[in-house]
């Protein structure tokens, strides 16, 4: 079924608003009664029901009539069509008609007598030379109305020829500059291009400009655009001089995309739209046009004053008249040029103008996606006569609503779209069904397909793009010639309408041609899914790759993850023989060192790194063949992925260092990238081992530089120090166990290292290396321990291993930094405990046990405290230890310092346990001394003079050590007369702390002290013992003595001498 015509009528009045479609459509049978005529109705936004006026196929005249008599009838009842501009799609294919008669208006302007009316008849004449209308306009000039003279003078211009020069020279020195510059151009359009150049310099008096100067002045202009500067008269030399030098004509184009829109450029960028359209000039109309539509104007002229940042107000009048005009494009002149625009194409179409195309063709390749604006709904209201509004229509506009021209082009001929009121922007009716096409003057775009075959390769604009493609589809006879390169270039275009187009065609193509290498690249580099699974299929039909050498190599060079995959899978299928490979790798070579090679597509190292390896694994037979100089060639390239490429090769190759040429080391020294640098690294591994052992400290130096190529180099050229000969391995491996115990080590690097001695030290990582596998358990790096414990928790290794590490070894596993090579310690200490208990290898250094007891890590610690209550006796502890236990920071060990003091303590050893435990600082341990102080310290005057700074700081404490405290006093009374020396201790003791003791503790501290000084009256201390009546009788003497100087000073009568006041301050 295939819709013919349609008709969408609303009705709106008060609240009702009502819907009417009538359809007319054809059926698929062959018969000449074919048509229905069906309708649909019902309130706007809900579900229509549906009829038919014929029910029974009718013939296309009466399905006419009923669908004419339908629409009338409505619209006779107050609807009205939303889609006057609805399509016809006749039966028969109709001939292209535009309806102008060139004959008829030559008529018309051999009897024209109205010069105005005349001009516009010349206006509109064909733009091909034509003798017989050159001479008959040529014989009207002379008129006094300069529209008509101008007219003629752009007339002859085009359709004239060198006949008419003649006529057209005295205008060259008219007074009027409009005409004079029209019969410039005119002039220089009929001179032979041989003469142009001169006749340009002789007619206009203008020297020739260098295109460097004139770009070098247009950008002087648009940074310092100022109103003393103008580029007006530079613009219009440029476009005449642009008529015979193309560099120019070039350089005028690319400078208008940068040249603003306003005064002082303006007037010259007028000149260029014009005389564009006058020439015909398709590239420079495009160009000048389109920036016209993405320029907005200057200054709006409904009002009657417009502010300039640079001048102030301006009155828009005055400064219009003025001929040095600060101001222009107006919003006016703006929507004039974007209509003449138009104009002017709509003018070549009704002429049949195969210009029209050509264009057209130039103004849409200037559109891009990117041109596009967000699309847009907007609502019209109105009221009713109560004030209550109601939605009048729903206006709906495209991402390119805005281009005027670009939508006349395109969708003249389209029901869906209709240009607004206003004329300025188009609209569009999403509910308008339209499938057929819809640009302007079609006919004429079919005549020039490979017009629209330029459109489709090149625009980047998808509504251009769909045009494009739709045209083409109708011309079969031209797409079905098209060759296989162009429809590649169709599929691989970002847009579905392209790709829908092209596939089908190019797989007919398929099934009688095969598609070259360029192509199936081409397509393979697509971001195109059904291009590059068709690239894919193409591929898989190549039964061996050896013969298609020139297909492999292209695919080598892409870099698309697919496509590597692709090759490893086919490999794995496959292989490469000897000849294939020398002629692929050849292949690879002169591609990769072409200077301007297309197929250079290496752009990452990744790839490179991919490549590198792909060859040394299918090609490595090929590749040891390779002469230095053709890998010389690839370094020398200085192009970074092929340099690494050339390193590769030149680490394949058998070849010594001092063969290798020292520009091949400058170039890849100097060379920006770190991967390239590290193989300065790698191809150290050419020279003898005995080289490489006198350069270990400089690779290792290298190791701990911050440079992840140059490590992996440094790591790949190791082994060649002990490969050779094996009396270099021990030296290497200890060297790189010693950077496992430097702290400044990062993670990335000890991975690598241990990753490293795991694949190239096995043999070493085992019991018989036993000093290395302890340094790899003792280092600072974590990593070495897990290492050392794979190597300790092996099965043999782990049966050996109670009788190969010594006690001083364990020990040092049990104070790791690793929980599983503690456990191992503890283990061991769990099944052997003389282990631990024999582990001191020298009197002078601590118990290991107390370490232990020490020891950071919570499971040791808890373990020290089990061993030493299950496994060690008062043999095992001595005053020293029980003592360096107890003085131990941690509280916990403090506690269990206690707790070992109380169960080993010897009465012989109480005043060495005194003495030592009296200068540990932390109040427990004040308080457990205070214990010991009567039965070890009484009236032993040495003892008691030592522990003075313990009883200082147990006094001295603030709010606590309450207990400690009141003993310490206590004990202090005591033993005051024990000696004179410690009688003189005690005074001192208690003298300090009365005063800096807190008021709670002061009371205690003297009445210690007045005890003490009964007993010794001697003794020096601020404290005097005074008898109660001689303190009464002496505050009553103050107090008679006070009671005189107050009657003393009232007697007076309240004046008093210096003396007397003095005398009061003192009383």
């Amino acid at each position: 079924m295939k819709l013919i015509r349609n008709s969408r009528l609303r009705y709106q009045k008060d609240k009702s608003d009502k819907v009417y479609e009538v359809d007319l459509v054809e059926l698929t049978s062959g018969e000449p009664s074919r048509y229905l005529v069906n309708f649909r109705y019902g309130r706007k936004g809900s579900t229509l029901r549906e009829g038919t006026k014929t029910r029974d196929p009718v013939t296309l005249e009466q399905a006419e009539r009923l669908f004419d008599s339908v629409v009338v009838s409505k619209v006779n009842k107050g609807y009205q069509d939303q889609n006057a501009l609805s399509s016809y799609t006749s039966l028969q294919p109709k001939q292209p008609s535009s309806g102008f008669d060139h004959n008829t208006l030559i008529n018309r302007i051999e009897r024209e007598s109205s010069p105005y009316e005349l001009g516009r008849q010349i206006w509109r004449l064909r733009p091909e030379a034509n003798p017989d209308v050159a001479s008959l306009i040529a014989n009207k000039l002379g008129s006094d109305t300069w529209q008509l003279e101008y007219a003629i003078l752009w007339a002859l211009g085009r359709v004239g020829s060198e006949a008419n020069i003649d006529a057209i020279k005295p205008y060259l020195s008219h007074q009027d500059v409009r005409l004079a510059t029209i019969a410039l151009e005119s002039l220089i359009s009929l001179s032979p291009k041989s003469e142009r150049k001169r006749i340009y310099v002789e007619a206009s008096g203008f020297e020739l400009i260098s295109v460097e100067e004139f770009v070098t002045q247009v950008d002087d202009f648009i940074a310092q655009r100022t109103a003393k500067g103008s580029i007006n008269l530079l613009l219009k030399k440029a476009y005449l001089q642009s008529v015979f030098d193309e560099e120019m004509h070039q350089s005028l184009r690319d400078v208008l995309a940068k040249i603003p829109y306003a005064p002082n450029a303006f007037q010259g960028i007028r000149y260029i739209l014009k005389m564009s359209e006058f020439r015909l000039d398709a590239n420079m109309f495009a160009a000048a046009y389109y920036r016209l539509e993405q320029s907005n104007p200057y200054f709006q002229r409904a009002w009657k004053y417009h502010y300039s940042p640079e001048h102030g107000r301006l009155d828009i009048e005055n400064e219009l008249s003025s001929p040095e005009s600060k101001l222009a494009h107006s919003q006016h002149t703006h929507n004039y040029l974007i209509r003449r625009q138009w104009r002017v194409l709509k003018q070549l179409g009704v002429n049949e103008s195969p210009d029209f195309v050509r264009l057209a063709t130039q103004l849409l390749l200037q559109f891009k996606d990117s041109d596009g604006k967000k699309p847009k709904t907007s609502e019209i209201y109105e009221y009713d006569q109560n004030w209550r509004r109601h939605v009048k229509a729903v206006n709906h506009y495209d991402e390119f609503a805005r281009y005027s021209t670009l939508n006349a082009l395109l969708r003249s001929e389209n029901p869906r779209y209709k240009r607004s009121d206003a004329g300025y922007v188009w609209k569009l009716s999403p509910d308008v069904v339209f499938e057929g096409r819809g640009e302007a003057f079609a006919h004429l775009w079919d005549q020039v397909p490979h017009n629209l075959l330029e459109l489709v390769l090149g625009s980047q604009c998808e509504p251009v793009c769909d045009f494009a493609v739709r045209a083409l589809q109708d011309n079969t006879s031209y797409t079905d010639a098209l060759s296989g390169d162009i429809l590649v270039g169709i599929l691989i275009r970002p847009y579905t309408a392209c790709q829908n187009f092209a596939l089908p065609l190019l797989e007919t193509y398929l099934k009688r041609h095969a598609l070259s290498t360029k192509c199936l690249i081409t397509l393979l580099n697509s971001d195109v899914e059904a291009a590059q699974n068709l690239a894919l299929d193409q591929l898989d039909k190549i039964r061996d790759l050896s013969k298609s050498v020139d297909v492999l190599a292209a695919l080598l060079l892409m870099g698309q993850p697919s496509i590597h995959k692709w090759l490893e899978e086919r490999m794995k299928r496959t292989a490469l023989f000897r000849s294939a490979q020398s002629e692929l790798l050849m292949s690879l070579v002169l591609t990769l060192t072409e200077p301007h090679s297309e197929g250079n597509s290496i752009e990452t190292f990744e790839h490179a790194e991919w490549l590198s390896e792909w060859l040394n694994l299918h090609c490595k037979d090929a590749i040891s063949t390779l002469s230095l100089s053709q890998i010389e060639l690839l370094i020398l390239s200085q192009y970074s992925p092929n340099v690494l490429i050339g390193c590769e090769f030149l680490m394949a190759v058998d070849v010594e260092w001092a063969q290798i040429p020292a520009t091949i080391f400058e170039v890849i020294e100097n060379n920006r990238s770190q991967k390239v640098q590290s193989y300065s690294v790698a191809l150290l591994s050419k020279q003898s081992a005995e080289e490489l052992v006198d350069n270990l400290s400089y690779l290792l130096k290298l190791l701990l530089k911050n440079n992840l190529s140059q490590r992996q180099a440094v790591l790949k050229t190791l082994p060649a120090t002990y490969q050779r000969g094996s009396q270099h391995r021990p030296l290497v491996f200890g060297k790189l166990v010693d950077l496992l115990h430097k702290r400044e080590l990062d993670s990335d690097l000890q991975q690598m290292i241990i990753g490293f001695i795991r694949q190239e030290f096995e043999r070493e990582l085992s019991l018989n290396s036993l000093d290395e596998v302890m340094s790899l358990a003792t280092a600072t790096s974590t990593m070495a321990h897990d290492l050392a414990y794979d190597v300790f928790a092996d099965s043999y290794n782990a049966r050996q291993l109670e009788r190969t590490l010594t006690a001083s070894q364990w020990y040092s596993l049990a104070q790791s930094s690793t929980y599983a090579l503690r456990a191992l310690a503890i283990e061991q200490y769990v099944r052997t405990p003389a282990t631990l208990l024999n582990a001191n290898e020298s009197p002078e250094e601590p118990e290991p046990v107390l370490t232990l007891l020490n020891s950071q890590w919570q499971d040791v610690q808890d373990f020290a405290f089990e061993f030493c209550r299950n496994q060690m006796t008062s043999e095992h502890w001595n005053p020293e230890s029980i003592v360096a236990v107890c003085d131990n920071p941690d509280e916990r060990v403090q506690a269990f310092g206690r707790e070992l003091l109380q169960r080993f303590f010897d009465e012989s050893e109480g005043k060495q346990y005194l003495l030592k435990l009296s200068q540990h600082p932390a109040a427990n341990v004040e308080l457990f001394v205070t214990q010991l102080l009567v039965q070890y310290a009484a009236n032993d005057e040495g003892i008691l003079l030592a522990l003075k700074p313990y009883f200082v700081s147990v006094l001295s404490r603030v709010n606590r050590g309450r207990v400690a405290k009141d003993r310490v006093l206590k004990f202090l009374t005591e033993q005051a007369d024990c000696s004179a020396l410690v009688t003189e201790m005690v005074s001192d003791i208690l003298v300090r702390q009365s005063l800096t003791s807190v008021q709670k503790d002061k009371a205690q501290i003297l009445k210690a002290m007045l005890h003490l000084k009964k007993t010794n009256t001697h003794l020096d201390m601020p404290i005097k013992v005074t008898s109660p009546s001689s303190v009464i009788s002496k505050e009553g003497a103050i107090s008679n003595e006070g009671n005189k100087s107050k009657e003393s000073t009232s007697s007076n009568g309240g004046d008093s001498t210096p003396e007397k006041k003095a005398t009061e301050r003192e009383s």
